[in-house]
């Protein structure tokens, strides 16, 4: 009896999700960004009672934009200004995010390297109903196998720098910054060999045409983006805990009105 009361009793949620699962607050603003409107407003009207905007953490404020466009102003009521305001902030971030973004793209293209994007830089676009919907810290590129190397070089000599220090053969991504403090990860792979014995080229293969500022180019397939969202989402902590059902739910709903 006495082993058996040091058992702690856990929520559905935090079963399912261990520590990268989405705190009680967060669940309501997840509610709150992506349920009917008489739904979701149940779940804001519950959240907002008890949280100030001020005092929460960033992985709660990257879920507004999302409240901020499902929600109509009279719901959100003295916080909606506010909330567009958060939502512009957004989109004038991923704005400038881009531009960097495809100048990067466009020296790896003039470079003959295979670069394909992933995650937050091409969900933003394409699955999301607002560009200023959702938030990114930086951008993920997927690079072509054996190109990787050539790949960190050619951005390098344009003046990108690195920022992360792992190093070795087993090592996914680098993470660098531009003079303008934009980040941008450069992926070895985003499943291999950590998830499956397939190697990235097959998720390069199945990637499908894109654009960003006029730069023709190529992004991960929704269905490959899903699958990298419910296994990678989970496993990082911070903004991502919030991030990556969002993510999921936008694809999922692009799915079906694509049906």
């Amino acid at each position: 009896m006495g082993s058996m009361s040091k058992i702690r009793v856990q929520s559905d949620p935090v079963k399912r999700l261990g520590k990268a699962g989405p705190a009680a607050p967060e669940l309501d603003l997840l509610r709150a960004a992506t349920l009917p409107v008489g739904q979701a407003t149940v779940a804001w009207n519950r959240w907002i009672a008890d949280n100030d905007i001020d005092l929460v953490p960033r992985r709660s404020i990257e879920i507004l934009p999302s409240v901020s466009a499902n929600l109509p102003s009279s719901v959100l009521g003295l916080e909606a200004d506010r909330m567009s305001g958060i939502r512009r902030r957004v989109w004038t971030q991923n704005q400038l995010m881009s531009l960097s973004l495809g100048d990067a793209l466009a020296r790896l293209g003039e470079a003959n390297i295979t670069a394909v994007l992933a995650k937050g830089a091409a969900l933003k676009d394409t699955v999301y109903p607002e560009l200023g919907t959702r938030a990114m810290a930086d951008s993920d590129v997927l690079i072509a196998e054996g190109q990787f190397d050539e790949a960190l070089n050619t951005l390098m000599r344009a003046g990108w720098r690195r920022i992360s220090p792992e190093t070795g053969p087993y090592f996914h991504a680098v993470a660098l910054a531009n003079e303008l403090g934009h980040q941008m990860d450069i992926h070895r792979w985003v499943a291999f060999p950590r998830f499956t014995a397939i190697p990235d080229s097959s998720w390069i293969a199945r990637s499908v045409p894109h654009e960003l500022g006029g730069c023709r180019i190529r992004r991960l397939d929704n269905a490959d983006e899903l699958v990298l969202a419910t296994l990678h989402g989970p496993l990082i902590p911070g903004p991502s805990i919030t991030r990556w059902p969002l993510d999921v739910f936008h694809i999922a709903r692009s799915a079906a009105v694509d049906d």
